[in-house]
């Protein structure tokens, strides 16, 4: 194993992790993988993410400010505000008003 490991540039346990792999699923467990969890377990659940969301369109306050109202982290705040689209104030902006302009036929008028 110490040699197959040093043939590939790999450590020894690397090397047994990939001949367990090959045993137990053959040639097409020498595929590359994903090494992304499969899930979040410490993601933020559904209800405070709606508080967050909620706070911050109404109040238009920022991360920290949100944080301390909800009882999380600065970053777990801004991460929410982040995947909802919502991390800037400016996204929060109405889109509708329209420019006034001051239009005069000299200027000085």
């Amino acid at each position: 194993m110490c040699r197959a490991a040093e043939f590939f540039g790999v450590s020894w346990k690397t090397a047994d992790r990939w001949a367990e792999r090959y045993r137990v699923t053959g040639r097409a467990g020498m595929a590359d993988r994903s090494s992304r969890p499969h899930s979040s377990s410490a993601k933020t659940g559904p209800a405070t993410t709606k508080r967050i969301v909620s706070l911050r369109l109404r109040k238009r306050w920022g991360a920290v400010r949100l944080a301390a109202e909800t009882g999380v982290a600065p970053s777990t705040a801004e991460a929410v505000l982040r995947r909802c689209g919502i991390s800037r104030l400016s996204q929060l902006e109405r889109r509708d008003h329209r420019v006034v302009r001051y239009e005069h036929a000299a200027p000085g008028e």
